[in-house]
């Protein structure tokens, strides 16, 4: 069996009406050797039937199953199971170019990276179109090197991208040698590992392909219910930290 190259955790909760395009994304890889490892959050639509049609078609699929603790838990207990010697963090409901794996791969290759970030944009589920965005890689915040951490852009660290998870590829040592995980909360679990991420790292590179969409006005995500809970951030910085 060819080794890893790259992990794909994939959590799902009551994500039925795109997942299909989803996998097809995502199988649909330029990079083959990778495993997709998809956590159902307790859904209650038919997200496990179609995650289990898919395994059936390609074996690199997994299915596990937990009761609904939202993504950062299913994210954790993804990489649990991640044998890739890096980890990507890609939502159900996003969209995915074909060769994104294979840049944001090589890159991270290239640079003996522990993060490699890409540039993404936006797509209006409503309007059924793509929206330009800079909010992801800013590169006027960049440092005039292709490799750089937190000394290089004392300043910008924080600033340069966002604090999504779904952009950045992870070296799995690099993780799991700084023990984060995302917080166990309803909305903004993803903000104190992305933090802690660029702050630990010594190796960052980064891509300036748009290789990623992230879906908006999709009623149904957690960003389009971010009113229910305005103080997920404050919530977030309130958790007991494990660094």
């Amino acid at each position: 069996m060819e080794a890893i190259k790259v992990s794909v955790v994939v959590p799902v909760y009551n994500v039925d009406e795109f997942l299909d395009n989803t996998l097809s994304d995502i199988t649909g890889q330029t990079l083959r050797e990778i495993e997709i490892i998809c956590v159902d959050d307790g859904s209650t639509d038919n997200s496990c039937k179609i995650i289990e049609e898919w395994m059936e078609k390609d074996s690199r699929i997994q299915l596990i199953r937990q009761k609904n603790q939202y993504a950062g838990v299913a994210r954790n207990n993804g990489l649990k199971q991640a044998h890739g010697k890096y980890v990507i963090f890609w939502d159900a409901d996003d969209l995915f170019e074909h060769n994104a794996l294979e840049v944001m791969y090589a890159q991270a290759e290239q640079e003996n990276s522990d993060i490699c970030i890409c540039e993404a944009r936006k797509y209006d589920n409503a309007k059924e179109k793509y929206i330009p965005s800079d909010a992801y890689l800013k590169e006027d915040l960049l440092p005039g090197k292709q490799t750089f951490n937190k000394f290089d852009v004392p300043d910008y660290i924080f600033n340069l991208t966002n604090n999504v998870p779904w952009n950045k590829l992870y070296l799995k040592e690099f993780i799991t040698k700084n023990k984060l995980q995302y917080q166990a909360i309803r909305q903004a679990n993803d903000t104190y590992f992305t933090i802690m991420a660029l702050f630990l790292a010594e190796r960052i590179t980064y891509v300036k392909d748009v290789l990623i969409a992230y879906r908006v006005n999709n009623d149904g995500s957690l960003s389009g219910k971010a009113s229910d809970t305005v103080f997920c951030a404050y919530d977030s910085c309130c958790m007991p930290k494990n660094i």
